[in-house]
Formats: structure tokens, C-alpha cells, sequence
């Protein structure tokens, strides 16, 4: 893949390797001071500090080649001719005259209005737990932060990205990068960095500006310039705008900063990229770890958590949180009503007691996964669009006793107005659908190739100097 690059303060872009692409920074910044790097990962603990970046190159992903990382399979790539998945891993990639292509299905897509999935490149620089070739195929929990880049005073999320949560793939893997870059998202219309030539062979209908709205590094400004793309991108552009808030109010959203930490990876991902990594039993679930939290808080520490993050209505903030939106039990924005109110960009809500009659959902009383799937009535995120009741991804069924639950009027405004009503239990399937995607065996095995250049992916480092992106080798 190739990074979305933003441009580095008062330094030009520099060429990256094969992946990322950050988004450009509005205004130059005056250079960098130094600080020191992030903490490296211990098995599933919190990295803090970290700021993330997009792309979409249409290259074949790094992952998808053979023996990289300890995984069941390598990550699928598709056909850049029919779409079809391909079995034979060393087909060459098609911004190297191949025809081994990213599939389309990679990109983001929304779970809830709190979270959402997608796959990524891992920014490697060693310092921040990220390697290389190993972490091809594991999943990270991203917490997006409130933090703002320090050289300039620019970017970082848009308050209404902070405090959502993303668990993402690796897919790709980006070398020759230092200090606290550590994602870069697959998202279409992001921009396609240094391999300008991959997304036009693939859909050979299309100018190579198409694909980025002829910015290579940062992407298209607004929704707007997704039309531009082949629809079967759409979406995935389309969810940089209405989940992201990409460059919505201030220049937010702009590579965003994340606190992340390793988690076992979810169906609704592994049954789209086909790959699973052979110690995913060793991580917490996304929800295992929801649940953790409030298992180990201190008993002096009220059980019940006080500060909401995000809410289905701002003017009940308190009687419609959603359930994952609750801040940590003992954590800094749960701590003190002052705290919270700086939580979330600004947006967090102290909540007593009884201010929560109403609640759309607290941790300790979630419904579970299969109780969810057995008496939703509102889908929020699918397989395929076109039959949303027929599969909907496990996760994404409002809980029951939510507000988008409760009405279809209320659930056709839920997820950016993408919200399904299934009336009855027939269609709602009991575990997660497959994707649809249509297999196909290609031609013989070629050799395999040697492996592909890197591709840039210049990001302004948040007080460090701007550092190229990461290498992809084949």
C-alpha cells in the first residue's frame, strides 16, 4: 500500500516506503523539538502517544505475501481483473505489473456509532511495539485521543472521533520509520501516495486522480469528491467524513493520535482478509476487555461509571449514551467530574445517578453478543447493503433496549442514517455472515518476486521532525 501523507511542518514530504500515507497538515509548523518516543508494548498492554495516518494504493498488501508473521494464512488479495479472490500468494502486485490487487472489501467500515473496523498498515519503527513482518495479521484496539500535533498546533481528531474506538488488521507493513507513527488505515480516497499507477490498472475506467482527487497526499478535501471514485469504494470513502469527521471543523480530523494495545482479532475481519494469527487465543476480545476494565477497578472506586464520551442525543447526553461510550471505570475521565469535562475533546458528561434513567447502555449491563443477535431489530453495519437484515455483522445489531432499537423511525437516523429495520427473527442470522466475496482459483503459481520498493508516507511527527513512511517489502 501506499501512505496518505501529511505534509511535515516546515520540512517537505519525504518518500516513504511502500505504505502510508499521512494527510497534510494546512499550515507549516516551525521544526520540531524532540521528545521522547513511546513506550513499547508488553503483550496486551496500552501504547500511548502514537498518531495514525490513511491510505488507498490498490497495491497488493505486504501481508499477502507468503511467511510473513505466524498467521493461518496470508492476508487474501484479489484479482485486479475479475475482483475474485486469489489462492496463489506470490502473484505479483499490480503496481508492479502484476495482478494481485487489495481487495475492495478491505476498507473501514462501522460496527456502531462508537466503533468501527477496517484494516492497516503497522508503521514500524521498534519503538512502539511494532516490528515488522511479525505483526502481519494481528488486531489492535485504536482509542482515538484528544491530543493535537505539538509542532504547530494542528490536527489530531475531531471531537466527535475522540473517545471511538477502531480495531483494525495489519495488512501492510511500512519500514524506515521512527518515532510515534504507528497506523496507517486503509481508507479509499485517503490518497495514494508514491504508487500513483495501481488503483487506475485495477479500474481501467478511472484516472489515477480519481482515486485521491488528484492529491496524492492527504486525499479528497470533502465528501464531495467520492463520486470520484469506483463505487465500489464509496463507502469506505464515504466513512472518513460521516464516522472520521475528516477535516469536519478546524482542520479535524488530521492523523489522528491513538492509545492502542493487541486484541484477538474479530470474525467480521478475519472472515474478509482470511487470515488469523496462530496466537489470537493469547489477547483479550474487544468486549473481554470492556469487561476487564471494571474488574479490576480498586474497591474505594465507585462501580458505576460517571463520564459519557458520546451519546445518541447531546441534550440527554446521560439518558442516551451508548454503551461502549462509558469512560473507563478508574480511569482519569471516570475519576473527576473536572476530568471528564476535558474528556472527548471537550465533550464528556459528568453523569450521577440519576441523571441515567434512560441510558442507552452501561458495561455492567450490556446485553450480550447473542442476545443482541437474537432480539435486535436494527442493523447498523453489513455484509452486504442490499440484504442488511440477512447479514449484519454480529456486532453491529443495536443492543435491544437501545434508543435505535426502539423505533425504525429512530433506527433509519442511527449510523449516519445507514441504519436497517429487520422486522421479525427470521433474517437475523445467529453467528457473523461470511463477506461475499467469490472465490476463484488463477493460473499457476509465478515466481515470486522480488520485493516491491518502498512507498512514501510523509507525516509530520508530533514534536519530532516529520520521518518518511514505511517500507513494504514484498
Amino acid at each position: 500500500p501506499t501512505p496518505a501523507a501529511t505534509p511535515a511542518p516546515s520540512l517537505p514530504p519525504t518518500s516513504a516506503p511502500t505504505t502510508p500515507a499521512p494527510m497534510p497538515a494546512k499550515t507549516p509548523a516551525p521544526t520540531p523539538s524532540p521528545t521522547p518516543t513511546p513506550a513499547p508494548a508488553s503483550d496486551s498492554s496500552w501504547v500511548t502517544g502514537t498518531y495514525t495516518t490513511g491510505y488507498w494504493d490498490c497495491c497488493k498488501p505486504s501481508c499477502s505475501w507468503p511467511n510473513k508473521g505466524s498467521v493461518s494464512k496470508p492476508v487474501r488479495s484479489c484479482d485486479a481483473n475479475t475482483g475474485n479472490v486469489l489462492f496463489d500468494p506470490n502473484v505479483a502486485s499490480v503496481c508492479h505489473g502484476g495482478t494481485a490487487t487489495t481487495c475492495s472489501n478491505n476498507q473501514p467500515f462501522i460496527v456502531s456509532e462508537s466503533l468501527s473496523m477496517g484494516f492497516a498498515a503497522a508503521a514500524v519503527s521498534g519503538s512502539h511495539g511494532l516490528i515488522g513482518d511479525a505483526n502481519c495479521g494481528q488486531c489492535y484496539e485504536l482509542r482515538f485521543t484528544d491530543q493535537i500535533h505539538s509542532n504547530g498546533n494542528w490536527g489530531g481528531s475531531h471531537p466527535q472521533l475522540s473517545g471511538k474506538t477502531m480495531i483494525v488488521q495489519v495488512t501492510n507493513i511500512g519500514y524506515d520509520v521512527n518515532g510515534e507513527h504507528s497506523f496507517d488505515i486503509q481508507i479509499p480516497g485517503a490518497g495514494q501516495g508514491a504508487f500513483t499507477s495501481g488503483c487506475s490498472a485495477q479500474f481501467s475506467s478511472y484516472s489515477s486522480g480519481d482515486f485521491d482527487c488528484d492529491n496524492n497526499y492527504g486525499g479528497c478535501e470533502d465528501k464531495s469528491g467520492c463520486a470520484r471514485l469506483p463505487e465500489e469504494l464509496q463507502s469506505g470513502c464515504d466513512w472518513r467524513y460521516d464516522w472520521y469527521h475528516w477535516k469536519e471543523s478546524g482542520g479535524q480530523t488530521n492523523n489522528p493520535y491513538v492509545d492502542f494495545r493487541r486484541v484477538r482479532c474479530p470474525s467480521e475481519l478475519t472472515e474478509i482478509s482470511g487470515s488469523v494469527p496462530e496466537d489470537d487465543d493469547a489477547y483479550p476480545t474487544y468486549l473481554e476487555t470492556a469487561q476487564s476494565n471494571a474488574e479490576v477497578v480498586p474497591e474505594s472506586i465507585d462501580a458505576t461509571p460517571k463520564c459519557c464520551l458520546s451519546a445518541q442525543d447531546s441534550s440527554d447526553t446521560c439518558g442516551t449514551c451508548y454503551p461502549h461510550s462509558w469512560a473507563a471505570l478508574g480511569s482519569w475521565c471516570d475519576s473527576t467530574e473536572e476530568n471528564c469535562r476535558t474528556c472527548s475533546g471537550g465533550q464528556g458528561v459528568w453523569c450521577a445517578d440519576s441523571d441515567r434513567s434512560g441510558a442507552a447502555g452501561e458495561p455492567t449491563s450490556q446485553p450480550t453478543e447473542a442476545e443482541q443477535s437474537a432480539d435486535a431489530t436494527c442493523c447498523l453495519s453489513a455484509i452486504d447493503s442490499a440484504d442488511a437484515c440477512g447479514t449484519c455483522y454480529t456486532h453491529s445489531w443495536a443492543a435491544p433496549s437501545s434508543w435505535c432499537a426502539s423505533a425504525q423511525e429512530n433506527c433509519e437516523t442511527c449510523s449516519n442514517g445507514k441504519g436497517v429495520w429487520c422486522a421479525g427473527g427470521s433474517q437475523r442470522p445467529t453467528s457473523a455472515p461470511s463477506p461475499p466475496t467469490t472465490l476463484s482459483p488463477t493460473s499457476a503459481p509465478t515466481s515470486a518476486p522480488t520485493p516491491a520498493p518502498p512507498t512514501p508516507a510523509a507525516t509530520p511527527a508530533p514534536s519530532l521532525p516529520p520521518t518518511s513512511a514505511p517500507t513494504t517489502p514484498a
